[in-house]
């Protein structure tokens, strides 16, 4: 089949390479990153610095991204590159007036859904950081009570010996019993005022509806910034600051906490692997976590490779974007791993409410722990920012290349959409928190919908469609770099072994299993 005619004159493209790599990398480097790959490591790791499981976690992850995630990337960047327009134009100029359009479709939607709650979450790290620079986190001694303190230790050794009769002063004689002089008792209860002021914190945080709305309208303000600037003006040159930004900050973090004592524990801990740890949960959620980790499936990488020039690598590019990804996951292992090695602390749950109260208590153990968490959340700012730009611009293409609207217009119409539907998910956790459908809030049931229903079916389209509706030749015509056997190798993954793995992602998630 001839290639779709490409005279398009409002979608711009990359000026280089560089440019494609760092604004791709941006889309996929995002919040699950800097936590919930962590989070993933220490789990299968046992929660300590001399198991395996760890290690273990990190090879399946790894071989999952190169079996799974890397084919699938260069699978959608392929698929933009080729039609040069955005996911629903794309599959329309490549099979017209085929039902392959519905998985452009979905893409977008996924798009404009998870930019609705996603930016909620930003406009959070935006408020932290504020928090970080008026040093807030320092007055938790004064701000949290001993009765507090006293409910919390009831609560967590009712949990720990999973019995509700315990009276507070049984629980209070057990806490006590640990502590044999006066001293340590002290410090013990200082801890824990450490431990529960950034919850309640956080608490507070989220019952304001007013800073809420006002951090989501902010950061929304921001992505829209970028994108009106276009590809190349706006896109690939914020990129090529914010990327190069975010590596810098996680590289000061990562080797101020390898200088601390016992922070080195952190590398042993993720990369010594013991195969006999391998169990079907640790491959499932390798492989759930591979997949997500590189936002694939929502168009991002799709229409970003529509700005992609025909002579650039699609290959080497997707294995740079990829790598990219990787690190950022490893080295925000590295600097939680070898904060809570070093003062003997502990993760507690995956949800991404924890970069919100788990760190800043790992950074005040440490010295210099005001400009350690400033970083922290300006990192955050930065991951969440790429991925926002990217998620703006895959509705605001569709538009040009659609409606044919000017990208002024594209943008402010899709943003100002997302906005509106944006708000009630920013109110789930006040105004409209007693709001349900099938028990969960406006922002649990976009995010439940997204990741857990729409991200896998687009993955499972897009890998269908490259490896079964585009031919050996149309494929062939766009990877020119792939030597035969490589170009077999990964032909022969798009079409069998990526939609079976990113199909059992989807049935894992949809049985809760992942």
């Amino acid at each position: 089949m001839s290639q779709p005619d490409n005279k398009q004159s409002d979608r711009g493209s990359f000026g280089n390479r560089l440019g494609f790599i760092l604004a791709a990398a941006g889309s996929a480097v995002g919040l699950g990153n800097l936590w919930k790959f962590p989070y993933l490591t220490y789990k299968f790791g046992g929660g300590e610095g001399d198991q395996h499981g760890a290690g273990t976690f990190v090879f399946l992850y790894l071989l999952c991204i190169a079996l799974v995630g890397l084919p699938l990337a260069i699978a959608e960047i392929l698929i933009g590159r080729r039609a040069k327009k955005s996911p629903v134009g794309a599959f329309k100029a490549l099979r017209p007036g085929s039902l392959w359009r519905a998985v452009g479709y979905l893409g977008v939607v996924t798009g404009f859904i998870i930019l609705s709650y996603y930016t909620v979450v930003a406009g959070w790290a935006t408020g932290y950081v504020a928090k970080s620079v008026t040093n807030e986190f320092a007055n938790y001694e004064s701000h949290v009570s001993n009765e507090t303190v006293y409910d919390r230790i009831l609560q967590e050794t009712r949990e720990a010996q999973q019995d509700q009769s315990i009276s507070k002063e049984a629980a209070l004689a057990q806490f006590g019993a640990k502590y044999p002089d006066s001293e340590a008792y002290d410090n013990a209860i200082k801890e824990k005022k450490l431990e529960a002021y950034p919850v309640a914190l956080f608490s507070d945080f989220l019952s304001s509806p007013y800073k809420l709305i006002g951090y989501f309208l902010f950061f929304m303000l921001l992505t829209v910034g970028v994108v009106l600037g276009g590809v190349s003006g706006g896109i690939e040159r914020w990129n090529r600051i914010l990327m190069p930004a975010l590596f810098l900050m996680l590289g000061i973090l990562a080797v101020r906490v390898l200088t601390l004592p016992g922070g080195t524990k952190a590398l042993t801990f993720l990369f010594k692997p013991s195969f006999s740890d391998i169990s079907i949960e640790m491959v499932l959620f390798a492989l759930g976590q591979a997949f997500f980790s590189l936002s694939l499936g929502m168009g991002a990488l799709l229409t970003y490779g529509s700005y992609l020039k025909k002579n650039e690598r699609i290959g080497a590019s997707a294995v740079a974007i990829v790598s990219l990804d990787t690190t950022v996951a490893l080295l925000a292992s590295i600097v939680i791993f070898g904060s809570i090695f070093s003062y003997g602390l502990v993760m507690k749950g995956s949800g991404i409410g924890n970069l919100f109260t788990a760190i800043p208590v790992i950074f005040q153990h440490m010295p210099g722990g005001r400009i350690l968490t400033i970083l922290f959340y300006l990192l955050i700012c930065f991951a969440a920012l790429t991925s926002t730009v990217s998620l703006l611009e895959v509705v605001a293409s569709t538009l040009i290349d659609e409606r044919g609207m000017k990208r002024r217009t594209a943008v402010l119409t899709g943003a100002g959409v997302i906005t509106l539907v944006g708000i009630p998910c920013a109110l789930s956790f006040n105004v409209l928190s007693d709001f349900t459908l099938a028990g969960k809030t406006v922002f649990d049931l976009f995010d439940y919908f997204a990741s857990n229903i729409a991200l896998p079916l687009g993955g499972i389209g897009i890998a269908l469609f490259v490896g079964w509706a585009l031919t050996r030749a149309e494929k062939r015509e766009e990877l020119p770099e792939l030597a035969t056997p490589t170009f077999r190798v990964w032909n022969f993954l798009i079409k069998y072994l990526v939609p079976a793995a990113v199909a059992i992602v989807l049935i894992a998630t949809l049985m809760g299993q992942i």
